[in-house]
C-alpha cells in the first residue's frame, strides 16, 4: 500500500485545536516550548496564534507521523478560510502517512467539515462531551476512501477533562494532554482546560481513555501537578547543554547564539539539540531543575550565563517554583557553597557532592526530593560512576558524538552535546558503554553489529 508503509493495522490520530494544538495566546514565558505566530486565533478570547510545544516540534516527531490525521474541535479556530485555519491545514496537519494520503486529492480532502456533517478529516463546531461522535465519523470517512482503520487504532488527544471518558462508548482511545499546565482562570478555576497545550511526550500510543489523574497528574495543585515522588534534573553545561562552538555542520540539531561562551577554548555559544528543543520536551518538564558544572560558563553576570538561567533552565514545574522568589532563587552558587540550584566551579569526579547539596537546598525551600529521584546528565565519562556513592542517578550524554581532539583523543567529553532522546528517567549510573555506545571506535560510536542505511533519491 503506497499510502501506508507500516504493517496493518492502520492508525488514526485526531486532535483538538484550542489548548491542544495551541497554548494560551502570546504566553511563552510560562510555556517556553511554545511559538507565537503572526496570525489571529479566536480561541478563548482571541490573540496571536500560539503553537503548543507539540506543534512547534511537529506531529511528525511523534508516533502519529505513521498514522492518518484528523481534527475535532468544539471551536472554529478563526473561521474557515482565515489565515490561522489555513495554517492549521497546510502546516500543522503534517506527517509522512498523512502527506501521502492528502496528495491523492488535496482540493477535496484538505477542507473543513462541520459537526457531524463529515466530508473530510477536519471537523469544527462539534460540541464538548460529544466529540467521540465526530471522531467515529472521521474513521468511517477514511473507510470510504479505502483506508480501513479499526476502532482500537483511533487515538484522540484533547486538553478538556470532560471530553476524555465518553470515547469509551465508541471503543476509541482518548487521552487528556496539557496535564502539567492547566488554566486556573477559566471555568471558575476548575482546571477544566489546559494552558500551554500538548507536548510531544504526551502523544503516546496507549490504549484506553486516560485522563490526567489516571496518568499521575492532579489538577488541584498549582505548584506541582504530578503526584509524588517529586523529581530533580541536574545538568552539566559544557558539551551537555552546549555543543562544540559554531559547529552545526556535524551537529545539525544545534543552534548558534550571538553570545560568547568561554568553555573549551571559547567561541559563539552553541545550544545542544536538547537546549535547542527545550528541557520542556523531556520528562524534566515535570521536575525541578539544577546545574552543576566544573566550568564557569562565561562568568557570573555575562550575557551567556544570564541566558542559561533565563531561557535554558525552563520547565513547567521549575518555572512555577522560581516565581516564588526569582531574585533569590535565580542566582549562581560556587562549588559546595550551595545557596541556589545552579552551581559553577565544582570539579570533575566530585560533582555528586554539589548535586546532593542542591537536593538538600530544595528541601530547605520545602521541596522534599528523594535521592532516587535525582537525575544528573553529563557528557564527561568520569563524572558518571561517582554518583552511585550518594544514591543519585546519573547518565552520560552526547554518546553518539564525542570530541576526538581533546584529552589526547580519549573521547572523554562529548562534541555535539545532549539530545532530547538521551534525557530519560532511568535509574542507576549509566555510561555510554552501558547504553550500547563505545568510545573506542572513531568511525562508529555504538557497539556491534554496525548498521548501514541506504536511501533512494
Amino acid at each position: 500500500d503506497g499510502l501506508q508503509d507500516h504493517q496493518e493495522p492502520a492508525c488514526l490520530c485526531v486532535f483538538d485545536i484550542d489548548r491542544t494544538l495551541t497554548g494560551k495566546q502570546g504566553d511563552t514565558e510560562h510555556c517556553p516550548g511554545n511559538v507565537v505566530k503572526d496570525m489571529y486565533d479566536d480561541g478563548y478570547g482571541g490573540g496571536k496564534a500560539t503553537l503548543s510545544a507539540l506543534v512547534a516540534a511537529g506531529i511528525s516527531s511523534t508516533f502519529c507521523n505513521d498514522c492518518y490525521l484528523g481534527i475535532t474541535s468544539a471551536g472554529k479556530g478563526s473561521g474557515v478560510g482565515s489565515p490561522w485555519n489555513n495554517y492549521v491545514l497546510d502546516d500543522v496537519m503534517r506527517g509522512a502517512v498523512q502527506d501521502q494520503f492528502i496528495q491523492r486529492n488535496p482540493a477535496s480532502y484538505k477542507t473543513w467539515s462541520q459537526g457531524t456533517d463529515v466530508h473530510s478529516p477536519y471537523v469544527l463546531g462539534q460540541g464538548n462531551r460529544i466529540k467521540q461522535n465526530a471522531v467515529e465519523l472521521i474513521r468511517e470517512w477514511y473507510g470510504g476512501q479505502g483506508v480501513q482503520i479499526q476502532s482500537g487504532e483511533v487515538y484522540f488527544f484533547g486538553d478538556r477533562t470532560e471530553n476524555i471518558p465518553p470515547f469509551q462508548e465508541k471503543g476509541l482511545n482518548s487521552r487528556e494532554i496539557s496535564c502539567a499546565s492547566r488554566d486556573w482562570q477559566l471555568y471558575g478555576g476548575s482546571g477544566m482546560v489546559g494552558y500551554c497545550g500538548a507536548t510531544p511526550a504526551e502523544i503516546v500510543k496507549d490504549k484506553g481513555n486516560v485522563g490526567c489523574h489516571d496518568n499521575g497528574h492532579a489538577h488541584n495543585d498549582g505548584q506541582q501537578d504530578h503526584q509524588e515522588p517529586v523529581c530533580l534534573c541536574v545538568f552539566d553545561i559544557d558539551r551537555t547543554l552546549t555543543g562544540k562552538q559554531g559547529d552545526t555542520e556535524h551537529c545539525p540539531g544545534n543552534v548558534v547564539k550571538d553570545m560568547y561562551d568561554d568553555g573549551y577554548g571559547g567561541g559563539k555559544a552553541t545550544l545542544s539539540a536538547l537546549a535547542a528543543a527545550g528541557i520542556t520536551s523531556t520528562f524534566c518538564n515535570d521536575c525541578y531543575l539544577g546545574i552543576t558544572s566544573a566550568g564557569m560558563g562565561s562568568g557570573v553576570g555575562s550575557p551567556w550565563n544570564n541566558y542559561l538561567l533565563d531561557d535554558v533552565m525552563r520547565g513547567a514545574v521549575h518555572d512555577q517554583f522560581i516565581q516564588r522568589n526569582p531574585a533569590s532563587y535565580k542566582t549562581w552558587s560556587q562549588g559546595t557553597d550551595v545557596h541556589s540550584p545552579y552551581v559553577l566551579g565544582q570539579g570533575n569526579k566530585i560533582k555528586q557532592n554539589a548535586v546532593e547539596l542542591i537536593r538538600e537546598w530544595y528541601g530547605g525551600q520545602g521541596v522534599q526530593i528523594q535521592s532516587g529521584e535525582v537525575y544528573f546528565f553529563d557528557d564527561r565519562t568520569e563524572n558518571i560512576p561517582p554518583f552511585q556513592e550518594k544514591g543519585l542517578n546519573s547518565r552520560e550524554v552526547s554518546c553518539a558524538s564525542r570530541d576526538w581532539q581533546l584529552y589526547g583523543g580519549s573521547r572523554m567529553v562529548g562534541y555535539c552535546g545532549a539530545t532530547p532522546a538521551e534525557i530519560v528517567k532511568d535509574k542507576g549510573n549509566v555510561g555510554c558503554h552501558d547504553n550500547g555506545h563505545a568510545h573506542n571506535d572513531g568511525q562508529q560510536d555504538h557497539q556491534e553489529p554496525v548498521c548501514l542505511c541506504v536511501f533512494d533519491i
